[in-house]
């Protein structure tokens, strides 16, 4: 009995122990096991009897997101392209419950084996809101492997009406446009010029770019813009500077600078670098308003200050004051940052923007639309006092006329024919 009891007694130590050595490696390892755990419990919940139809809307129906994915992946990876087919129906029934992110796996699963039939199915069916960016992802899918077999299909869609609206047609073009440069086969820049000047042309040259900047880098891009047939001053040339300068200034955004500099002669660099200010000015202010204290004084140079600063402003108003007012004055192409924001200030305290306007004392771009800004603010909020400042301001006479308070109608005593006063 004592040496039973003996036993017992070194089995719960080695137990005790076992779940105390264990549970530090358990507290350490719960999340892991817990969240497989949870996802297979939810899978096992929405298992479905065979057949791709209820299998699939098995899945589509897991509650949690991520398992809901990846069940979604293991389900094409495990179906051969001949099963795309037979997937249609399973596809029709599942639309009413389908997810984006699930729909775009599984549409650009059928695009990689079958786009033809990807195609004409999600253009012959009911897909809701999702049917063009769905189509859109087949068509970009396609053009990578056969640009000109996807071009027919659109072209065959425009022709027999399905397309009904401008806005679809030119997101359908646009990813022609990306799969067709991403494929490397020739006849993509062609595509490309033959669309018509705008949105989807802007779009397409966009994608262009990005996918230049990706596989070859900056300086073959720059190459290749350079290269381009000059065309005329509002050529596909002067189009893809601006949009691959912005393009690249997502990346490298004092390298895209530097290139709109050396542009700023150019008629092909124009806007250059408005493009760049705006996206450098939201992603960085303080590098791009210091790097563009050096530019010239010009309209340009103004211009793309104005943008840069603007930008800033609207991602970080509080940033974007402080750097001013520890750099003020600064040089005299800092006038449009100086002028937004008086603005910025000015509309909450006129008094405290109407100090700062010393600063566009030289600016006669910026200086008197300044001003009357802050005075028809102020006018607002206190009008006798923000008169009186008004009146000793130095104005054009048609400044004033714009200040002047607007004239009272006289009214006249019906009975008497005498003006009321």
């Amino acid at each position: 009995m004592g040496r039973t009891a003996g036993i017992c007694a070194i089995l719960l130590l080695v137990a005790i122990g076992s779940a105390l050595g264990g549970y530090g490696w358990g507290f350490k390892r719960g999340d892991d096991f817990g969240v497989a755990f949870e996802r297979e419990r939810l899978r096992s919940l929405h298992e479905a009897p065979p057949g791709a139809t209820s299998e699939l809307m098995g899945i589509l129906s897991i509650p949690d997101v991520r398992a809901r994915v990846e069940a979604v992946i293991e389900y094409v990876d495990r179906h051969d392209p001949e099963d795309a087919a037979a997937l249609e129906l399973a596809f029709r029934d599942a639309t009413a419950y389908v997810d984006p992110a699930s729909f775009a796996i599984l549409v650009e699963w059928w695009a990689r084996f079958d786009p033809g039939a990807a195609f004409n199915a999600l253009n012959s069916g009911f897909y809701g809101n999702q049917r063009v960016p769905m189509v859109s992802m087949v068509i970009q899918q396609w053009a990578r492997a056969d640009p000109e077999a996807a071009r027919d299909a659109l072209d065959g869609l425009v022709a027999l009406g399905v397309v009904t609206d401008d806005v679809t047609g030119d997101t359908y073009k646009t990813a022609l446009a990306w799969g067709w440069a991403e494929s490397g086969r020739p006849g993509y820049w062609e595509y490309v010029e033959g669309l018509e000047s705008g949105t989807t042309r802007q779009r397409a040259l966009s994608g262009v770019a990005s996918w230049m900047l990706a596989r070859n880098g900056a300086e073959a891009m720059i190459e290749f813009a350079d290269q381009l047939d000059p065309g005329g001053r509002h050529s596909l040339k002067l189009q893809f500077h601006r949009r691959a300068a912005a393009v690249l200034s997502r990346r490298d955004p004092r390298r895209a600078a530097d290139w709109a500099l050396d542009m700023w002669e150019s008629p092909f660099g124009e806007g250059m670098l408005n493009h760049v200010a705006g996206e450098w000015g939201r992603a960085d202010g303080e590098a791009a308003l210091e790097w563009m204290q050096k530019l010239p004084l010009d309209e340009a140079g103004e211009d793309a200050v104005h943008q840069a600063y603007l930008q800033w402003l609207k991602s970080d108003r509080v940033a974007a004051h402080r750097w001013l007012e520890e750099n003020a004055p600064g040089p005299a192409v800092l006038a449009p940052a100086h002028s937004l924001y008086i603005r910025s200030v000015g509309f909450m305290d006129p008094p405290a923007g109407a100090e700062w306007l010393q600063h566009l004392q030289d600016s006669d771009r910026y200086r008197e639309r300044t001003m009357i800004f802050v005075a028809q603010r102020w006018l607002m909020l206190d009008p006798d006092t923000a008169q009186a400042w008004v009146d000793e301001l130095d104005l054009s006479p048609e400044a004033r006329e714009e200040l002047a308070p607007p004239e009272r109608p006289i009214r006249r005593n019906s009975r008497a024919g005498a003006p009321e006063a």
